[in-house]
């Protein structure tokens, strides 16, 4: 079973993005939900995830912190990633383009679009 993990610090959000994306295509999705870049570290470490879907402003890790230690020390590849930010800062986005993140959504996020995003990570197996 393919599986997504949301790491968000909004709880609503949460739960409105796992009942998006719990079923695609006809098929279940497994969606696992984190409260922050601490707590979606724990969960990467005891389970391999298809896409991570991570905001970016979040209290004790940034999305951006933790996808960066996950690329640089876990060697996780960078198409796993889809960050959603309502904004970023020039170091933010210079941060994006040097750890090759491909995806990057604005808040409020188009859930259609967020759900072709997911649809073409989900395609990618996990290594």
């Amino acid at each position: 079973m393919k599986s997504i993990l949301i790491i968000d610090d909004n709880p609503e959000y949460r739960e409105t993005l796992q009942e998006l994306l719990s079923v695609i295509d006809g098929e279940e999705v497994r969606v696992v939900q984190a409260q922050d870049g601490f707590d979606g570290l724990l969960k990467i470490k005891n389970e391999k995830f298809n896409v991570i879907i991570c905001d970016n402003h979040m209290p004790k890790k940034t999305g951006l912190d933790l996808i960066e230690d996950l690329i640089t020390t876990h060697k996780m590849p960078t198409n796993r990633f889809i960050l959603v930010s309502g904004s970023l800062t020039k170091p933010e986005v210079e941060l994006v383009i040097k750890l090759k993140i491909k995806t990057v959504l604005t808040k409020p996020v188009d859930f259609n679009r967020l759900l072709e995003k997911v649809k073409l990570s989900l395609t990618s197996d996990i290594p």
